[in-house]
């Protein structure tokens, strides 16, 4: 429901346990990249949060 009325900010994050490394979701490519190296990437805004 969230979805369709554009209400929903993602987040993506994938930890791992054995090296502490932890991968964002980078929304432009769909891809999940080291947080390390890319830190600009946070969760996505709703279309009516950028319409703000």
């Amino acid at each position: 429901m969230a979805l369709d009325q554009n209400r929903l900010n993602l987040h993506g994050w994938v930890y791992d346990i054995e090296t502490g490394s932890i991968d964002t979701l980078d929304c432009g490519t769909g891809r999940f990249v080291p947080l390390a190296d890319n830190p600009q990437y946070f969760a996505t805004l709703a279309a009516s949060d950028l319409a703000a």
